[in-house]
């Protein structure tokens, strides 16, 4: 058998289902789950209406701030983005990454920027001028990042991951007061005061009222269901 031989044989093998894995924690145990191609496309179309809703337009360059662990919660943003004709860069969710961070945002026209942590923002904000950088971006970032970023004078909105699901704030709406998730992938309920979701569609892995370790209050008006997070 030659290698060109085994690389055709192998293409005509059963796939295995899962595209990756997830992982979050809750209480100090990791739960991990599978994901599929067909969860991360429904999840990708999702996200291009919500990111067509923050004014996310063909020829736009976007900058993905995430860890590589976030794959699960962050490739459906680069498919919807692709799906709308946008160009995206990506960097790491670290303060020793800032830098590089500044230099896109230096020598690139970037319009939004998903998932901002707060190492991030205090890595730039002790090098550079955010006011120069920052002024002109649309800026989705994680909550203790917004809150920092509102302290700096800058109108933030806030994702953030809820167990597998994810959750943003819709457009319009800068702060950590109301987010949304995908209805037809996901219910969110409250134990406690604590955030549990359940799938609503047949994905890779079934959830049934899984605790998240996020808290807060679900609003429910008209077809959407609002998260209001606890302060």
């Amino acid at each position: 058998m030659t290698y060109a031989s085994a690389l055709e044989r192998s293409r005509s093998l059963p796939r295995p289902n899962p595209a990756m894995i997830g992982r979050f924690t809750v209480d100090g145990e990791d739960i991990d789950f599978p994901v599929s191609e067909a969860d991360l496309d429904r999840d990708s179309l999702w996200w291009k209406e919500i990111l067509r809703g923050y004014g996310v337009k063909a020829g736009d360059h976007v900058l993905i701030s995430s860890h590589a662990w976030h794959c699960p919660w962050i490739d459906p943003i680069r498919t919807a983005l692709t799906k709308l004709g946008a160009v995206h860069s990506n960097v790491e969710a670290w303060g020793w990454d800032a830098p590089r961070m500044a230099s896109f945002l230096r020598r690139f026209p970037i319009s939004l920027i998903v998932g901002l942590e707060l190492e991030s923002v205090l890595a730039l904000e002790n090098s550079e001028d955010l006011k120069v950088l920052l002024g002109d971006v649309t800026l989705l970032a994680q909550p203790k990042a917004v809150e920092r970023l509102n302290e700096c004078g800058f109108r933030a909105a806030t994702i953030l991951r809820i167990g597998p699901a994810n959750a943003v704030a819709p457009a319009g709406e800068s702060g950590t007061a109301r987010l949304i998730i995908d209805n037809d992938e996901w219910l969110i309920q409250t134990q406690g005061n604590e955030f549990v979701v359940t799938s609503r569609s047949e994905r890779s892995a079934r959830f049934e009222r899984q605790l998240t370790g996020v808290h807060g209050r679900t609003l429910h008006v008209e077809d959407r269901t609002y998260l209001e997070l606890q302060a």
